[in-house]
C-alpha cells in the first residue's frame, strides 16, 4: 500500500493503474500527455463529436478539424496543434478500442459527456491520473490547493519538469478536472460531486476490462473511483444498464457476475 501525505489528506495511491503496464494496444497511453500545455479540451471535442455520426473516420475528422475549420481556429497551425491535442488526448480512431467505446456512449446521455470525456482522457495521461486521488479525496465543498498538486506531480515524475512547467501542469489539471464536474468553479474551485449514471458506469466497466480486471473486481478499480458514486449507486447504475442490456449484472449470495456486451463491446469476444 502506498500513501502521500498532504496535510489533512492521507491518499490512498493503490488504485492508480502502472504507469507502465496498461495495454496501449486498446488505446491506453503510459506517458504524460497534453497536460503539459492543454486541458482534457471538453469544448473542442464535443464540437467535434456532436457535429459527427458515429461511424466518422479518423481521417474524416481530421479533414473537419484542419482543412474544414469546424472548431472554428484562426490559423492552419492552431487547427494542425488542436487536432494533435485531440488525437493525443482520446485517438479520434474508431479502430482504437477507447475510442469506439466512447463514440458509443457520446449519444446515451448529454449530462454524462463531461465524465465520458474524463474517464478517455485519463487512460491516456498519466498526469491525469496521478492526480485522481487527491481531487477524489477532497471533501465535497472544500478547495483544491495548487501547491498540493505540484508536490504530487514533483513525486510522480522526479527530476522531469521545471517549477514553471509543473505549475501550468497543475492548473491545466484543475481546468480539466472542472470540465469533468468534479470541481466547480473558476477563481475559487470546489469540489463537487459530477454527473454519473449507467452510460458513464458501463465505460468504466469496460476500461477497468480492457486493463485486466474481471468480475467482481470490475467495481473496484481505478474507473469506478472516477465516477465518484457510492456502492450503492453504482449497483443501481449496474442494474439500469442492465436492463439496457449492455451488460449482464447479477448479485446472488455475495457472489458477483458482471459480464460486458460482446455486441458494444467485441473484445470481450477475444476470452
Amino acid at each position: 500500500m502506498v500513501y502521500w501525505v498532504i496535510d489533512r489528506f492521507v491518499i490512498v495511491k493503490s488504485y492508480i493503474p502502472s504507469l507502465e503496464t496498461l495495454p496501449e494496444g486498446y488505446g491506453f497511453m503510459n506517458e504524460v500527455g497534453s497536460h503539459t500545455s492543454r486541458t482534457i479540451m471538453r469544448k473542442e471535442l464535443e464540437a467535434l463529436l456532436n457535429s459527427t455520426p458515429v461511424n466518422t473516420t479518423f481521417n474524416d475528422l481530421k479533414k473537419l478539424v484542419i482543412e474544414d475549420n469546424i472548431l472554428q481556429k484562426e490559423t492552419i497551425s492552431g487547427r494542425k496543434k488542436t487536432f494533435g491535442f485531440l488525437k493525443q488526448l482520446y485517438s479520434l480512431d474508431p479502430a482504437v478500442p477507447i475510442f469506439r467505446s466512447l463514440r458509443w456512449g457520446w449519444d446515451q446521455n448529454n449530462a454524462e459527456k463531461p465524465l465520458i470525456c474524463l474517464l478517455c482522457a485519463s487512460s491516456r495521461d498519466a498526469a491525469l491520473r496521478v492526480s485522481a486521488p487527491y481531487i477524489l479525496s477532497l471533501p465535497e465543498g472544500s478547495s483544491p490547493n495548487k501547491i498540493d498538486l505540484i508536490n504530487i506531480l514533483e513525486r510522480s515524475f522526479p527530476n522531469q519538469y521545471s517549477q514553471k512547467l509543473l505549475k501550468s501542469m497543475a492548473e491545466n489539471l484543475l481546468s480539466s478536472w472542472t470540465q469533468s464536474g468534479h470541481l466547480n468553479g473558476k477563481l475559487k474551485k470546489i469540489r463537487v460531486k459530477p454527473v454519473a449514471g449507467p452510460v458513464s458506469v458501463t465505460y468504466s466497466l469496460y476500461l477497468g476490462w480492457l486493463s485486466g480486471m474481471r468480475g467482481r473486481n470490475l467495481m473496484s478499480t481505478f474507473w469506478i473511483e472516477l465516477v465518484n458514486l457510492t456502492d450503492w449507486e453504482i449497483r443501481d447504475n449496474l442494474r439500469l444498464a442492465s436492463k439496457k442490456s449492455w451488460i449482464k449484472y447479477g448479485e446472488s449470495g455475495g457472489m458477483v457476475d458482471i459480464t460486458l456486451s460482446r455486441d458494444l463491446f467485441p473484445e470481450v469476444n477475444t476470452l
